[in-house]
């Protein structure tokens, strides 16, 4: 492209993305008193640029080769009057009037469709673009325009991102005015790419299975302590047992070993309760953990020791588009690991996602389930957990990890829509009446899903049947029968943070023989039945609005008994 050429295709869009729109207004300003001179050379290369207070520019193959005699160290007002005077000289009649502006071939912006992973790595760093890839998925497309600069409008932040034709991509502009590569420029040139090519290259998509970085000084010492107890038993176990559990913790974490770090927590944990002879404390449920720790270590040892495998300690939260959602409920719990928390189920209507918002104390540090049900909600929103499990909001600015847990970052804000009804046709997708089709899903989820990850469901029994209490065991059941006859039995054991869930539904149960509601639950397969964990009961006349039990009648609102 020659200087003509160039100076031609730079309109008031491309001229005010090389400097600014300010810079741009004062260029059009003092052009007229500025006498500028301009002339090319022979070969149409070079353009000299004369101005009456001694100033000259040149510019050579392209306007952002250019030099200045002014002492600005940026792009000065005199490169944008050059460029405007050489404009008007082109456009004059003895130049063959607006033929010359015709000329310009389109503008090239290869270098952002072909920009590389190792470049935007190099740029952005490698944590910002493993999860600017990752949210491609997610967020919503871009708004792309191609003129003489490349705009590319992100909608979850409004930011625009301009590129100039064949410049490199650090001298981007954002509108947020980060001098830095930001994430919206980072997110501008993906979006290109994927409109430009279809989809991102291999190179850009993280590889989970490539080796993880770890230390194995750790293996030994867990197999070792392990095989300890399982040969001398708990009754020999030294009194130091919990505190070696946390120690191997702590060395795992130094080592990178995530996965085993948290086994290694939870094993602590549950020796506490041992050595505190909390009716909490449960065997088998110490040796199912046990035995995880001891697999885990041979399959690391062995050479298996992909990101999977060893684990990651935290999860990338990436930021989700403006977002409806609907409280399914809250639940208390407490881990052997030491802490206390409320868990706020919620639904994606548009995306038939479930996500979850959790509020998390260490147990020393908690002043009991009760309070932490009353605590205040995320995003500004004027509630209680309790309450917000029981709403309706848009969320904007939102952020998620990849098994739907939500962040209460300062940049997301709640807007309360109103109450939760469930006749709304888009909770259906949530909906069993059929313990056969539930059961179906329950297997679809364990194979698409991460271990551990919890199924939640909105069981419509067709009959509630009699509950059972086992004293030894201390646990509770409720059988639900289903309209073929099928049952499924949900199952909790009274703990500190489920004794009111407990009772609440105790004091149900003569209504529910008549009134089955509904019920969210968290389903799962044990020994080969079907069960699962109540959280919530939802009836079809009234609610019961949390700890204080108040209680509302209204034709159109379902009852929301609360464990709480």
């Amino acid at each position: 492209m020659s200087i003509r050429q160039a100076v031609s295709a730079a309109d008031a869009d491309f001229l005010t993305a090389l400097a600014n729109k300010g810079l741009y207004n004062r260029a059009l300003r003092e052009l007229p008193e500025a006498g500028v001179r301009v002339e090319t050379d022979a070969t149409g290369e070079k353009l000299r640029a004369e101005f009456a207070d001694g100033t000259v520019l040149t510019l050579e193959g392209s306007i952002r080769n250019y030099a200045c005699s002014c002492p600005s160290r940026a792009v000065c007002k005199h490169l944008l009057m050059a460029v405007l005077a050489a404009q008007s000289a082109l456009s004059a009649p003895e130049t063959g009037g607006k033929a010359e502006l015709t000329a310009a071939t389109p503008p090239d912006f290869s270098q952002v469709a072909n920009a590389s992973a190792a470049a935007l790595s190099k740029l952005a760093g490698a944590k910002a673009l493993r999860e600017a890839v990752l949210e491609s998925r997610s967020l919503e497309a871009a708004e792309i325009t191609v003129a003489s600069v490349l705009t590319v409008t992100l909608p979850e932040s409004g930011m625009t991102v301009r590129f100039l034709p064949g410049a490199p991509l650090a001298e981007s502009t954002c509108d947020c005015k980060e001098e830095k590569f930001c994430r919206h420029r980072l997110r501008a040139v993906l979006q290109y790419i994927i409109a430009h090519k279809g989809a991102l290259p291999e190179e850009f998509w993280p590889n989970e299975n490539e080796n993880a970085s770890f230390g194995t000084e750790a293996l030994a010492y867990a197999r070792d302590f392990i095989v300890e107890i399982f040969r001398v038993g708990l009754a020999r176990l030294p009194e130091d047992g919990a505190d070696r559990f946390s120690q191997l913790a702590a060395i795992c974490h130094g080592h990178r070993l995530a996965n085993m770090e948290r086994l290694a927590s939870r094993i602590a944990g549950h020796l506490r309760h041992y050595e505190q002879r909390s009716a909490v404390f449960r065997r088998e449920i110490l040796a199912d953990d046990l035995c995880a720790l001891l697999l885990l270590e041979e399959k690391i040892s062995a050479g298996a020791a992909d990101k999977a495998t060893v684990g990651v300690f935290r999860d990338s939260y990436l930021p989700l588009p403006p977002v409806f959602l609907t409280g399914l409920g809250a639940y208390g719990w407490e881990s052997p690991g030491g802490y206390t928390g409320v868990t706020v189920i919620m639904y994606s209507p548009d995306s038939k996602r479930l996500l979850r918002y959790t509020s998390v104390l260490r147990t020393a540090q908690s002043s009991g389930i009760e309070d932490m049900y009353k605590g205040g909600a995320p995003w500004g929103l004027p509630l209680s957990l309790a309450q917000l499990g029981q709403s309706r909001l848009r969320l904007t600015g939102g952020r998620a990890n990849a098994t739907g847990q939500l962040s209460a970052s300062a940049e997301s804000r709640a807007e309360l829509l109103g109450p939760v009804f469930l006749a709304d046709p888009a909770l259906d997708p949530l909906v069993y009446e059929n313990f056969a089709t539930l059961l179906e899903a329950i297997w679809r989820h364990r194979e698409n899903s991460s271990e551990g990850e919890r199924f939640y469901a909105l069981l419509k029994p067709a009959a509630v049947l009699e509950s059972g209490y086992d004293r030894i065991a201390q646990v509770y059941t409720l059988p639900l029968r289903d309209l073929e006859g099928r049952i499924l039995t949900l199952k909790a054991r009274y703990e500190p943070t489920t004794k009111l869930l407990l009772d609440n539904l105790t004091e149900l149960e003569p209504r529910l023989a008549e009134e089955p509601g509904i019920f969210l639950v968290s389903a799962y397969i044990e020994d080969g039945r079907l069960v699962a964990f109540p959280l919530t009961h939802y009836g079809e006349s009234r609610w019961d609005l949390g700890l204080e039990r108040k209680k509302q009648k209204t034709a159109a609102a379902p009852r929301y008994d609360w464990g709480i």
